[in-house]
């Protein structure tokens, strides 16, 4: 028995890294993800651009580790669920972070579907405001 959990915590752990790097491997926009030099981070010279490399360098990457945070805390429902098959509370345990991750998956991947939508309806300008002339 304790073999076999084992070889399925092995096999968990091992999807755990492998999917990232399937889920990642035909995007040209994340090619630059992991970098330590990312594109626009090299000439800060306003607010704008530090902001720009804020986003692009800190919190990107902290929201793909949100996402595999809940994805990890669903899967620790399922093997809970499934491990404690007798025991109805530790089900119930289980059952509740199956729950709790799928809500958090469900309202991530809305957030960034509604800002993905606002952003392509209603594209914003870039680069430097001009104040108006009279």
């Amino acid at each position: 028995m304790k073999k076999t959990k084992y070889l399925f915590l092995v096999i968990f752990l091992g999807l755990i890294i492998v999917t990232p790097i399937i889920g990642l491997a035909d995007d040209s926009n994340t090619q630059n993800l992991f970098s330590r030099t990312t594109s626009g981070c090299s000439q800060i010279t306003n607010f704008s651009s530090f902001v720009n490399c804020a986003i692009k360098s800190i919190i990107t990457p902290l929201i793909y580790i949100l996402f595999g945070v809940a994805l990890v805390y669903f899967f620790a429902g399922v093997i809970k669920y499934i491990a404690k098959g007798g025991d109805e509370d530790d089900r119930r345990v289980g059952r509740n972070m199956m729950i709790y991750g799928l809500i958090a998956l469900f309202v991530m991947f809305s957030v960034f579907g509604l800002i993905k939508l606002l952003a392509d309806t209603f594209p914003l300008p870039t680069g430097s405001v001009s104040p108006p002339r009279f």
